[in-house]
């Protein structure tokens, strides 16, 4: 039986490399492409070769990675750079420099390439929608079977103010995927936008499931023993992410991971678990008042393509990745 293939798009950030580890060293699945962009958490060229120097760390050289988009269509909504800087020296891992480049090939093409090889190639968004949006406009470009993305907050609050409050204070609705461009968003998640993504099936995983997945000082020393590459790699980020949440006095959650075991493990979903509609993202707000950029507004409708999960197995979810990374290189 042919694997499924997989293409992600990332913006590079410590839960994208959670998803990589787990997609990439999957026997079940075959990651075809990965695209870096720079609109999110990571700086675009440090983010890029750290997806090149993390692909080769764990033994995954074949996977081409793409230089994605530099900067979102519309807005300058940035994570804190002090954030992006930590992101982009891999919080203090010392990861090996692999030599390596990504490939000279335009993202688009990558992608491109991909569908046009793979109909049914599905995608993880895992850095917002910019790169996909773009895409749409490419010579030549068809659109994938079906898109899976980490992004909004569908019944719970938002978490821009939670993160970047002197920035954003008044935003508690917009989810950060979101949030660094939601013209492309909504552009790319409105069937009436363009027709572009008509057939291509998007199943949201927003902050209503990441919240059902929380780190957790239980869930790190699982991995404390390990000795392998990435279960070295993987301890220390969580390590360092729960102690600074702690610190912080404020949760940290699985995003970007639970949205790849869901591709890797459907029925991570809890039966119920998943809502079909159709859906918009704000791209625009009256005053600095009412900011609401980046909010996902969805409108129930049973015969919809497009859903969001709204309810996780949290243990099955745990265990995926604990076997998903202890297994690994």
């Amino acid at each position: 039986m042919a694997k499924r293939k997989i293409f992600v798009d990332t913006d590079a950030g410590w839960d994208d490399w959670i998803a990589l580890i787990l997609l990439c060293t999957s026997q079940d699945v075959d990651v075809v492409g990965v695209s870096v962009n720079g609109v999110g958490e990571a700086h675009i060229t440090p983010g890029v070769q750290n997806i090149v120097d993390l692909l080769a760390y764990i033994g995954r050289t074949d996977i081409p990675v793409y230089v994605g988009p530099k900067a979102p269509i519309s807005y300058s909504n940035v994570f804190p750079n002090s954030f992006r800087n930590r992101v982009d020296s891999f919080y203090g891992f010392d990861m090996p420099k692999s030599g390596l480049q990504p490939s000279p090939m335009d993202y688009r093409e990558g992608l491109r390439c991909a569908v046009s090889e793979y109909p049914q190639l599905e995608v993880l968004s895992i850095g917002g929608f910019t790169g996909l949006r773009h895409y749409m406009d490419y010579t030549g470009a068809a659109a994938p079977s079906s898109v899976v993305a980490m992004g909004g907050a569908v019944d719970v609050a938002g978490n821009i103010a939670d993160l970047f409050a002197e920035a954003y204070p008044f935003n508690t609705t917009g989810e950060w995927n979101l949030f660094i461009d939601p013209t492309a968003a909504d552009q790319v998640v409105q069937p009436c936008a363009s027709g572009f993504y008509s057939n291509t099936a998007i199943r949201f995983v927003p902050l209503d499931a990441s919240y059902q997945v929380p780190l957790t000082q239980d869930v790190v020393e699982q991995y404390e023993h390990l000795t392998n590459k990435a279960g070295t790699f993987v301890y220390y980020v969580l390590n360092l992410k729960l102690q600074e949440a702690q610190q912080g006095g404020y949760g940290e959650f699985f995003y970007d991971p639970l949205a790849a075991a869901i591709m890797l493990n459907p029925s991570i979903v809890e039966s119920g678990g998943e809502q079909t509609g159709t859906f918009s993202v704000t791209c625009d707000f009256p005053d600095e008042m009412q900011d609401h950029l980046g909010t996902l507004v969805y409108t129930p409708q049973p015969t919809a393509k497009d859903s969001y999960i709204s309810k996780v197995d949290a243990q099955s979810y745990y265990l995926l990745m604990y076997q998903s990374v202890s297994s690994a290189p």
